[in-house]
C-alpha cells in the first residue's frame, strides 16, 4: 500500500491493523520529520510488513511511486491542494492505484464540493464507486446540503490542555470516497445523516440508488423497526428500506 502525503502514518496504520498480511507500506510526505516518525510509530505499533519511506511532495510531477500499489490511501491531504493542480494530482493518484483508492477529507461543505469533482474526474477515468454512494450517478443531495460523516475520538490529557477544553472526547467530521479499478457490491443506501428517534419511530436520510430520500419507519411496524433501529449514521443498507 501507499500513503500520500502520510503524516504521522495514520491510514497506514489503519489498514495494517484492518490487513496484517499486508506484504510492504510505502510512507510518501515531503516532511523527512513526519517520515521518520510515521517509520518509528510503526514498527513500535509491531506493524509486521517493510516500510520504504518516500521523501517527495505528491503535488509535483512526476509519479508517485513505483510500481502502482493494491491500496493508495490519502488523507487529510487533497484539501491542501490549490484547485489548479487538484486534476493532475487526482490522474496521478489514479495511475498508481491497481486496486482500491480511499480519499478522506474534513467533513465541511467546501471539500464535499471538491471531492465530488474528484469524483466525477475518477469516474470519467473508469473508476467504480464502492463507498460511500450507492451508485455510480451524479451526486444527488440539495445544493444546500453536503455528504459527510462523524467519529468520536478521545482526547489525552494534553490535547485538552491545547485546545483548553474539558471533556475527553470530540466529535470529528469527514467526508470520505474510496474507488476501486473492480466491481463491487453496493449497498442499496447509505444512512447519511443521525437518525432521528422519537417515540412514534425513526427518520433516516439515505442516498439510495440515483436518489436522495428521507424515510420514517413507524414503531407499530416492529418487524422493519427492529432491523433498523440500531443503524447509525454512516451504516450501509443492504436492502431496500421497505424490505428492512
Amino acid at each position: 500500500m501507499l500513503d500520500v502525503g502520510c503524516g504521522l502514518g495514520a491510514g497506514a496504520c489503519a489498514a495494517a491493523t484492518v490487513w496484517p498480511s499486508i506484504a510492504e507500506i510505502a510512507l510518501l510526505d515531503r516532511s523527512a520529520l513526519f517520515l521518520r516518525l510515521a517509520t518509528e510509530l510503526m514498527k513500535d505499533s509491531g506493524v509486521p510488513a517493510p516500510i520504504k519511506a518516500i521523501e517527495r511532495d505528491f503535488v509535483a510531477p512526476p509519479a508517485l511511486a513505483e510500481p502502482p500499489c493494491d491500496l493508495v490511501v490519502i488523507g487529510y491531504a487533497l484539501t491542501e491542494v490549490a484547485e489548479s493542480d487538484l486534476s493532475s494530482v487526482v490522474d496521478r493518484l489514479w495511475a498508481q492505484t491497481s486496486g482500491a483508492l480511499v480519499i478522506i477529507e474534513p467533513g465541511t461543505p467546501r471539500d464535499h464540493t471538491r471531492l465530488m469533482v474528484v469524483r466525477d474526474q475518477l469516474i470519467a477515468l473508469g473508476a467504480n464507486i464502492l463507498a460511500p454512494c450507492p451508485h455510480q450517478a451524479p451526486c444527488p443531495l440539495p445544493a444546500n446540503d453536503w455528504c459527510h460523516f462523524s467519529v468520536r475520538l478521545p482526547r489525552r490529557r494534553a490535547h485538552r490542555l491545547v485546545k483548553d477544553v474539558a471533556a475527553p472526547f470530540e466529535d470529528e467530521k469527514f467526508a470520505y470516497l474510496a474507488v476501486g479499478r473492480f466491481g463491487a457490491s453496493r449497498p442499496s443506501a447509505r444512512i447519511i445523516a443521525p437518525p432521528r428517534a422519537n417515540k412514534a419511530g425513526i427518520s433516516l436520510k439515505l442516498c439510495a440508488g440515483k436518489a436522495f430520500r428521507e424515510t420514517f419507519i413507524p414503531k407499530r411496524d416492529k418487524a422493519r423497526y427492529e432491523k433498523i433501529r440500531r443503524k447509525d449514521w454512516g451504516d450501509p443498507l443492504r436492502a431496500p428500506v421497505e424490505e428492512i
